[in-house]
């Protein structure tokens, strides 16, 4: 039996209490819902001098989710490398045959969660030509800071809603 993730959409075995990709408890949906999403349309900035890579952007009523919209990292599977290389071997191909949808690991992308009850600021300015973007600037109460590009259109809304929830 498959199962999808009611908040980051990935498929996979029902065997799973949480999403691996997104930690969601899977056995109570209502533990945590979606308020917002951007499944493309948004870039996250590793720093102001790097360029943005493509994110999927989740706001639940508890984080934000910000899910590589690129890479995939295979997770377990055959050459998992799970330590030793027979105990790698069995580690591994246990561990994938587990994760593993119609045999093949899970597509399991890089995923960033940010507690909204941690976030400490947020700010909000134009970028971009014509000042078409709005970047917005997380930063959360054990320093951490995240930078996320939005069109203009839809930043208002997005803005309004992570204001209104980190309080």
């Amino acid at each position: 039996m498959k199962t999808v993730c009611h908040i980051c959409q990935l498929k996979m075995q029902s065997t799973f209490d949480d999403c691996p990709q997104c930690g969601v408890n899977l056995a109570d949906p209502k533990s945590e819902t979606i308020v917002l999403s951007m499944p493309t349309g948004a870039d996250r900035f590793m720093s102001m001098e790097e360029l943005g890579a493509p994110i999927n952007l989740i706001l639940t009523d508890k984080r934000i989710i910000m899910i590589d919209a690129q890479k995939e990292e295979q997770k377990g599977g055959f050459l998992g490398g799970q330590g030793g290389l027979v105990g790698g071997f069995i580690a591994g191909a246990i561990e994938g045959a587990r994760n593993a949808v119609d045999g093949r690991p899970l597509k399991l992308r890089d995923t960033t969660s940010v507690q909204l009850g941690d976030i400490a600021a947020l700010s909000v300015e134009e970028s971009g030509f014509m000042k078409r973007f709005r970047m917005f600037t997380i930063s959360t109460k054990d320093d951490n800071v995240y930078y996320v590009a939005f069109g203009k259109k839809i930043a208002p809304e997005w803005e309004a809603e992570i204001r209104k929830r980190m309080s």
